[in-house]
């Protein structure tokens, strides 16, 4: 016959638990300044990788057990990823807050990035992005653009310019399966590290009238399946159109598929444009 443990006992071993955890990660922190002692001053590219982070949250999901809420793991987790990032770098982040915020972006940007991250509030969407090119962000939350928009910050990221911001983000990265989804992208200028389960984004140019319907043909026929469509149709030059269009997969720069979409397009086709290769969310057990 098995007896339960004095209460206090049950305590003790709790505390005990606790000084064990602190004490790693008082070792991790000491671990990362020895890192940013042997490498001197970093950017912020070389210290904030999403995909990174992702593939980490990720893994503790899948081994994950118990009573605990996982929403609670990701958030303890996110918590320590970026004070840990902060050490090695300076971030701040430029949160585009629409009227009352109702829809909650500044505590999606605060749940991802931590309590130690400076979280910029700025009155427009095009204030963030500037606040990259100025110096005073390195990355600026915006949210998922809707069609009825006349216009879209995502109008910007049609450009060639290698130091231009690209989506690297969307959050939340892990949700449950009943909450309301506060969507929103996250644009800087780090490099993006594919992990086996990512979305991509692409700006898609047309010189002709073309539904969305037959452009999904296109791309479907091209390798590229879309996940969603934002449209802009240019009242100026009558057929001309943008579209944002979020593809379930990793896309870079000189994919050949790009080529092939190009030929599927024919002489409707302007440009194409990859503007960014994010982590694909996860949605938390039920």
């Amino acid at each position: 016959m098995t007896t339960t443990p004095a209460l206090d006992d049950v305590r003790a071993q709790i505390d005990a638990i606790d000084d064990q955890i602190q004490d790693l990660i008082m070792r991790r922190a000491e671990l990362v300044s020895l890192v940013v002692a042997a490498k001197g001053a970093s950017t912020t590219a070389g210290v904030a990788r999403p995909g990174r982070e992702a593939t980490i949250v990720r893994r503790l999901l899948g081994r994950h057990g118990g009573p605990f809420p996982a929403s609670a793991l990701v958030r303890i987790w996110r918590e320590l990823m970026s004070s840990f990032v902060q050490m090695q770098a300076s971030v701040a982040v430029a949160v585009a807050l629409p009227p009352d915020d109702v829809l909650g972006f500044w505590d999606v940007a605060r749940d991802h990035f931590g309590s130690v991250t400076p979280l910029l509030p700025v009155n427009s969407q095009m204030a963030a992005l500037r606040a990259i090119g100025e110096g005073t962000a390195t990355f600026a939350v915006l949210p998922v653009p809707l069609d009825d928009d006349p216009d879209p910050w995502w109008r910007a990221l049609a450009t060639d310019d290698a130091g231009a911001p690209r989506i690297c983000m969307r959050l939340p990265f892990a949700t449950a399966p009943d909450a309301y989804e506060r969507a929103c992208y996250v644009l800087g200028t780090i490099r993006a590290e594919a992990t086996g389960h990512d979305c991509s984004g692409l700006i898609v140019e047309l010189g002709r009238d073309m539904s969305r319907g037959r452009l999904k043909d296109a791309l479907t026929a091209a390798g590229l399946p879309p996940r969603s469509f934002r449209s802009l149709f240019d009242s100026k030059v009558e057929g001309a159109s943008q579209h944002l269009v979020e593809i379930a997969e990793a896309v870079a720069p000189g994919d050949p598929r790009l080529d092939h979409l190009r030929e599927a397009l024919g002489e409707s086709f302007v440009r194409v444009t990859v503007v960014g290769c994010w982590p694909d969310p996860v949605r938390l057990p039920a």
